[in-house]
């Protein structure tokens, strides 16, 4: 007898890809190093920022690159990546 592999999987259209998942900062004098895993499926990244972790996220930027550099001079800065498929 011969078998097959056959493999049933389900793809949804509207799925949007993951949020990045390892993120790294980097201080230097004048600004922070943001940077973080490629995201499969990703064709640019909205990185927003606050002074407050829960409050008062404010757009940063939008890139296709997996890092981004803020020209930061404060004490603390909090933020999110927002992963975007166009």
């Amino acid at each position: 007898t011969s078998e097959s592999a056959v493999r049933r999987f389900y793809v949804d259209m509207d799925a949007k890809p993951r949020a990045p998942a390892l993120i790294t900062l980097e201080a230097f004098p004048g600004y922070v190093q943001v940077s973080w895993d490629p995201v499969p499926g990703a064709e640019a990244y909205h990185l927003y920022y606050s002074s407050d972790p829960n409050f008062d996220f404010n757009l940063l930027g939008e890139t296709s690159q997996t890092q981004y550099q803020h020209n930061f001079e404060g004490t603390k800065c909090f933020y999110y990546i927002k992963t975007l498929d166009y």
